[in-house]
């Protein structure tokens, strides 16, 4: 992150959802080079709501892990770059759906990412054939279909306009604006 936020220091990492170990992500946040570039969320904001906002999808596993929202950011439209690991490689190929990173290459992972932030015509790209791949994928068109409501409301429901662009606010600037 520290490598990424010398090219663009307006660049945050927003870490959704509550686990056991919230309190050793926070410690952990709390020592690195640029703390103030990673926010926790919790369960405040889902996390279709958080792609509908979002530049990019990180996946950076060490090992096969579930994939639910590494898809669900594909079928949005939401570039990803994940870690080369069979349930990633499942979903992504390389530079056609996506960007795919060395697992547990932390150098990799920041080429990668400023690639897919500064590639627009292979972002964009990758984008269309993700959509196309989760599309033609047998998960279910009413699936795909609630991910596309998801990111219509994050985008167009004013109910939720107020708290998306705190959020928004709060993502970019690192304030919590309210």
């Amino acid at each position: 992150m520290a490598v990424l936020r010398k090219i663009r220091p307006n660049l945050h990492l927003v870490i959704p959802g509550v686990s056991r170990e919230q309190r050793r992500l926070q410690d952990f946040i709390a020592t690195m080079y640029c703390p103030e570039a990673f926010h926790t969320c919790g369960e405040r904001f889902s996390f279709g709501h958080i792609l509908g906002l979002s530049d990019l999808l990180v996946f950076p596993a060490i090992e096969d892990i579930p994939v639910g929202g590494l898809v669900q950011g594909m079928a949005l439209g939401v570039p990803v770059v994940a870690a080369d690991v069979p349930a990633g490689r499942e979903w992504i190929t390389d530079e056609q759906t996506g960007f795919l990173c060395r697992s547990g290459d932390m150098h990799d992972l920041a080429v990668r990412i400023r690639e897919a932030l500064e590639d627009n015509v292979l972002r964009q790209k990758c984008v269309e054939n993700a959509r196309a791949v989760v599309r033609a994928a047998d998960i279910g068109p009413k699936w795909l279909d609630t991910y596309d409501k998801v990111l219509h409301r994050a985008v167009h429901a004013p109910v939720r306009r107020e708290s998306l662009i705190r959020l928004a606010h709060w993502t970019l600037t690192g304030a919590a604006g309210g």
